[in-house]
């Protein structure tokens, strides 16, 4: 007999939202609307999901492609490569923020996914709906990291812009050969 604890995560449909890098399309997202006499504390759990069978009839959802602009937060949804990735990825959410207690698993045929509700950075336009992925690079360690975050108005922030907004696009391959040019902020040059 194991005393391995089975492992539980729920279904997901596939959604819009596809990484052609990685080939895979993102689970639909849906806001959970409560009965106000059900209406949860903010952020004491969850109020998105991707698992829309879960909820019996007190609470309707909808599905959505982005958030509204007076969100209370932002929105994370991450594919994980692994059982063990995605659990890694929760405890790590729980450790930095407690209050996050939200943050769940779901499972498609692609993959395993957890969504999670973070903060929104001051320097976004508002609420974002973000997803992410890993997928295989020819690169020195084998993988990039693919970021979408929709804004509130439909609008598509695309990589690293997402996370780091106005952050120096790197080159393909990074040396000490290559600089930030003080005198033209974002572009990168080689000295020699």
């Amino acid at each position: 007999m194991s005393n391995e604890r089975p492992f539980l995560a729920r279904l997901a449909c596939a959604g819009s939202v596809f990484c052609e890098e990685a080939g895979i399309w993102f689970p639909r997202v849906y806001r959970v609307h409560w009965p106000k006499e059900m209406e949860p504390e903010p952020l004491a759990w969850p109020s998105y999901t991707l698992e829309p069978d879960r909820f019996d009839k007190s609470a309707r959802l909808q599905n959505i492609g982005r958030l509204d602009s007076d969100a209370p937060t932002s929105v994370l949804v991450k594919r994980h490569g692994s059982r063990e990735e995605a659990l890694g990825f929760r405890s790590a959410i729980a450790v930095f923020d407690p209050s996050q207690i939200g943050c769940r698993l779901f499972r498609d045929g692609v993959g395993i996914f957890t969504i999670s509700c973070i903060p929104t950075y001051k320097v976004w336009p508002g609420p974002l709906l973000i997803y992410q992925t890993e997928h295989p690079a020819d690169n020195i360690v084998g993988w990039n990291t693919w970021t979408l975050g929709i804004t509130p108005d439909g609008k598509h922030i695309i990589g690293d812009d997402v996370f780091f907004p106005g952050l120096p696009k790197l080159p393909d391959v990074v040396s000490d050969d290559f600089f930030i040019d003080e005198a033209a902020p974002g572009q990168w040059t080689n000295p020699f």
